[in-house]
């Protein structure tokens, strides 16, 4: 392996690598930020109810409380992603942990739920700068052989953030709902050896397309407000609004440039495509199931915040380890075939939650295969993205994967709610399982057409 000393390392191309340690550990490195992000939601989720009561707010209010964080989060992504193109990754990344810290402090300070909510915006928008850089890194600093188990360290490691709901459970019990809040300021200990780890050097490049960066944030947040309609159908229209007229000056604006935000290469490349649609389908089934566990084992089997993160744990253990799976699934399968096995394991863990909702350790179960499959689908698939792009496009691929990644999310949890309120959480959770396993079956076929 080739070791570098040097803070002054580009992103270069993917033939001579540099790695900081080994690919687990750069993997490890980064996750640890992504998990910080991932801890932002489960944890929080713990202690909405609580801020909900102290603040006396609807339950649509206390909502908001996730809500502003993930949409400042999806909006911001792919901002970081095409910056760390022009100027490598350790400016955004450090500007992105550094206002994480101070969003997460001001958010468990805040004597009223307005400037809460201005925290959690603040906390998300540096949050953005960690879903797209991190797999940046990684792709700068392993080769194309090393990069699958880094990527998988990463995405275990992220998956692992369903220990949130145990760890905001206990810390709520004992120190009350601030401390829960504040904990992704654990960021400012990553600043330093990310920095380190980050890359410096960018493509440089003509004027930055601000126009085309606020209509691709503005489409971003519209999408995600859109997917409110079925239960806030005002916020719904809203989101419909903002994301029309973004699109429209997206359109307008793009041919104008000489270098727009997104690239029409990035946009024309099969592969974006073809990692960032089926990929959507893993946060879909994943934040859907950290909806509907909790509710389940609270309405169903009376659980306390604490047993039920402590039912989550074997899910957050199983992300964590799958690195040995991913390990020996590389040395007989392909990137793709392993992103279709483990879309076919969201769908069964989906499938076995469905039948499992009288049965807690069922649930477990069910949601610690989505966790595996989170681990090693993202990871297959960002591997995939990032053999395929060339270095000087890969943060706006990276971005356009993490947009439509998010967007999979907030679906996944609407039509969780909708279904629910309409059948129940096992209908829901069953018809959910139709997604990831559409995306399986396509996969498949891309890898049968690839090969």
């Amino acid at each position: 392996m080739n070791e570098a000393t040097s803070d002054d390392l580009g992103a270069g191309g993917d033939g001579q690598r540099h790695t900081v340690g080994s690919p687990e550990r750069v993997g490890t490195l980064v996750g640890a930020a992504y998990g910080l992000v991932a801890l932002a939601s489960s944890a929080a989720a713990v202690v909405v109810p609580t801020i909900r009561d102290e603040f006396s707010l609807s339950l649509a209010g206390a909502g908001w409380v996730i809500t502003a964080f993930v949409l400042a989060l999806a909006a911001t992504a792919p901002l970081y992603g095409r910056f760390a193109d022009r100027v490598g990754t350790r400016t955004p990344v450090t500007i992105g942990l550094v206002v994480m810290t101070v969003g997460s402090i001001a958010a468990a300070i805040a004597p009223g739920i307005e400037t809460l909510l201005t925290g959690r915006v603040i906390q998300g928008a540096g949050a953005g700068a960690i879903p797209v850089l991190a797999p940046a890194i990684v792709a700068a600093r392993t080769t194309v052989e090393q990069r699958p188990r880094a990527l998988t360290r990463m995405s275990g490691l992220a998956a692992a953030a369903a220990a949130g709901l145990l760890v905001g459970a206990v810390i709520a019990e004992l120190a009350g709902w601030r401390p829960v809040i504040a904990l992704p300021a654990g960021a400012i200990v990553l600043i330093a050896p990310t920095r380190r780890l980050a890359t410096v050097a960018g493509s440089g490049g003509g004027r930055f397309d601000v126009i085309g960066a606020g209509a691709v944030a503005a489409i971003t947040v519209g999408v995600n407000l859109s997917f409110q309609t079925p239960t806030t159908p005002a916020v719904g229209v809203i989101g419909i609004v903002i994301g029309a007229a973004a699109a429209g000056v997206a359109v307008w604006s793009w041919p104008r440039r000489a270098d727009p935000f997104i690239p029409a290469t990035v946009l024309r490349r099969r592969a974006t495509w073809q990692t960032a649609i089926p990929a959507s389908s893993i946060p879909a089934a994943y934040f859907a199931l950290l909806i509907a566990i909790p509710t389940i084992l609270t309405e169903n089997h009376d659980a306390s915040r604490i047993l039920i993160g402590m039912l989550l744990v074997p899910a957050a253990l199983a992300g964590a380890a799958v690195g040995p799976l991913a390990r020996r699934l590389s040395q007989q399968r392909t990137q793709l075939q392993i992103a279709a096995i483990s879309l076919g394991l969201a769908a069964a863990g989906l499938l076995v939650t469905a039948v499992s909702t009288g049965y807690p350790l069922g649930l477990a179960a069910g949601f610690a295969a989505v966790a595996v499959s989170f681990g090693l689908g993202q990871a297959a698939l960002l591997t995939v993205l990032s053999a395929a792009t060339p270095p000087g496009e890969r943060g706006a691929a990276l971005a356009v994967f993490m947009v439509v990644f998010f967007a999979g999310g907030g679906l996944g949890g609407t039509l969780l709610t909708v279904i629910a309120e309409a059948s129940s959480f096992a209908v829901a959770t069953a018809v959910l399982a139709t997604i990831p396993l559409t995306a399986a079956l396509s996969t498949t076929a891309t890898t049968s057409t690839t090969h």
